[in-house]
């Protein structure tokens, strides 16, 4: 039969299976075989205590460095340059991420101020071509076609009436793509929303010019771009035209786009960070408790990831995550959301799903996982997710609802992990 175990030491390891990592075994002093029991037990709670005091202070400090680049990004993706991420000078990969981060609002700060003055030089050009080629059109219609021709902006004159095209210069056939000899059939369909064109033919009405009008132009070969467009009311033959200089800004409106991607996306994973999932989340909520419609959310974390990155690095540990985030959207469906909460976990939104259905997605990602290998170079490994789910109850707080995904999360792994559980 085997011995017993103290009563004492149950109830220690007990509280520390419990998370009370505070607990300690108290002691006689006697050195009696149970007062070693309590100082061996003691070391062994005091060293689990900082090792989790350590993870903590690491967590906490990454969620304090991402919240810092997500709110530097968004400033960034308003204008703002000027903008530096504070850093702690530790030396490690999160000092050295936002270091390079820095290092790139700077540059780009640099690339759209380099941008914004050849931007502002060519609309002093093409002000001052439109202004000589108005002042001298009544003087000499040849002149007007010299400069016309010569400008270095793609200049456009369409008929104000039915917006018929009734000329285009060199640059303008460059970028629209477009056969100068057949410019009689080009009728209006450069526009790629016609409402686009009745907007600047009001903001003309009203003021006689306009500058910096963005829309989406049509080449030729029906390709779809971005434009900048400066244009002003001219009068031929008695007949009144508007006459547009165009400036391609397709690669600007690129950058932007990847601005507002950076500001909302988890640089490691490519799921949406914590900031934007938690906007999703909440938008959500309110949009359900508004209508009456239902909203489930998944809480999942990755099964002993820890064990990955002490045996094979933080690098292999980096390359399963992608891979995890990756074969989650596979299994995801195109209304729903994913996103990284912290470290191992992600958190899933499933708008107007009952949660039944939300179980079934989950459950196919929880399989999906368990059959994948993740490998790099000569290591493969495979692992589990354990998750919890929640459905959203009526008048429920965003708190509330994390709270039951988190509690159902922390069931799933207290019950031998790799299963999902419902709160």
């Amino acid at each position: 039969m085997k011995p017993a175990l103290p009563q004492m030491l149950a109830d220690a390891l007990i509280a520390l299976s419990q998370g009370d990592f505070s607990y300690r075994m108290p002691r006689r002093m006697d050195r009696g075989d149970d007062d070693a029991l309590a100082f061996f037990f003691n070391a062994i709670a005091e060293e689990i205590e900082r090792i989790v005091e350590e993870t903590r202070q690491r967590e906490r400090r990454l969620d304090e460095m991402a919240e810092r680049l997500s709110e530097a990004l968004i400033r960034v993706a308003e204008g703002d340059f000027t903008v530096e991420v504070p850093r702690d000078g530790r030396g490690d990969s999160i000092d050295v991420l936002i270091f390079l981060v820095n290092n790139t609002i700077a540059e780009l700060g640099a690339l759209v101020e380099e941008r914004a003055k050849r931007a502002e030089r060519e609309q002093r050009i093409l002000n001052q071509v439109i202004e000589e080629r108005t002042n001298l059109f009544e003087e000499s219609i040849e002149n007007f076609r010299l400069l016309f021709e010569a400008s270095p902006v793609a200049l456009v004159i369409s008929r104000w009436s039915d917006g018929k095209i009734v000329d285009i210069n060199k640059k303008a056939a460059q970028i629209f793509e477009a056969r100068r000899d057949g410019k009689d059939h080009w009728y209006r369909d450069f526009w790629v929303n016609d409402g686009d064109r009745a907007r600047l033919l009001d903001a003309l009405q009203n003021d006689g010019e306009l500058e910096e009008f963005e829309a989406q132009l049509r080449r030729q070969s029906g390709e779809a771009f971005w434009c900048s467009l400066s244009a002003r009311i001219v009068h031929f033959a008695g007949e009144r035209h508007v006459l547009v200089g165009a400036r391609d800004i397709s690669e600007q409106k690129k950058l932007e786009a990847q601005l507002r991607e950076m500001a909302t996306t988890d640089p490691l994973t490519g799921a949406l960070n914590r900031r934007k999932i938690f906007e999703i989340v909440r938008e959500n909520i309110d949009r359900a408790h508004r209508y009456a419609r239902p909203l489930s959310i998944a809480m999942l974390d990755l099964d002993h990831f820890k064990s990955i990155n002490d045996n094979y690095g933080h690098g292999f540990g980096d390359i399963v995550l992608r891979g995890v985030v990756e074969e989650v959207r596979k299994n995801l469906r195109s209304t729903d959301y994913v996103g990284r909460y912290g470290g191992e976990e992600v958190l899933l939104v499933f708008p107007e799903t009952h949660l039944d259905e939300a179980k079934l997605v989950t459950e196919r990602i929880r399989t999906a996982i368990a059959c994948c290998q993740f490998r790099a170079g000569d290591v493969e490994v495979s692992l589990s997710l354990s998750g919890g789910i929640a459905s959203l109850l009526p008048n429920e707080p965003l708190d509330d609802l994390l709270r039951r995904a988190d509690n159902a999360l922390y069931l799933a792994k207290a019950n031998g992990r790799n299963r999902i559980i419902v709160g």
